[in-house]
């Protein structure tokens, strides 16, 4: 749909417009069948998406299932697609980002990941050497969630609710 919208922006016409839409329609409707009736439209876009980034249906579908939650579905399988695309073999593309996803990393961070592993590329490590260096917990952008287990940092922002008598 995108890129539809940006072929009709920048002038393309007729057949070429006309194949771009039936491409996207085909892999829609193979992604419906890889994943079923009742798989809400954007997860059939990502699905879509990933498979064109040539990961395997096998791992589209164990991702999808194992990710309940559209939006974690979208944003993995988006991700997963973009670490593809920058090199990343699809086993530890897959692994990273479900990884990620389990510590909670969402949104622009994990979507962060592909461009981070680009830039070390660009660097001179292989994308699974990138990836691994970035995918760390080391990783300042990609860190664990806060977790309930661990006791909470009183200094900087946290402080304010604090009570005299914590202070010391």
């Amino acid at each position: 749909r995108q890129k539809v919208g940006e072929g009709v922006s920048k002038g393309v016409r007729g057949g070429r417009l006309i194949r771009a839409i039936e491409d996207y329609a085909r892999r829609l409707a193979l992604a419906r069948n890889l994943l079923g009736p009742g798989v809400r439209p954007e997860v059939l876009d990502a699905a879509a998406q990933a498979a064109e980034h040539d990961v395997p249906s096998s791992r589209i579908r164990s991702f999808v299932a194992a990710n309940r939650d559209p939006r974690r579905a979208v944003l993995g399988l988006r991700t997963i697609g973009e670490l593809r695309d920058a090199g990343v073999p699809t086993d530890p593309a897959v692994r990273a980002v479900q990884a990620a996803l389990d510590r909670g990393v969402s949104g622009e961070r994990l979507l962060s990941l592909s461009a981070a592993v680009r830039r070390r590329v660009r660097q001179g490590d292989s994308p699974r050497e990138a990836l691994r260096a970035i995918a760390g917990e080391s990783r300042p952008g990609i860190r664990r969630a806060p977790s309930r287990d661990r006791p909470r940092d009183r200094s900087g922002s946290d402080r304010s609710r604090t009570t005299p008598r914590d202070r010391g």
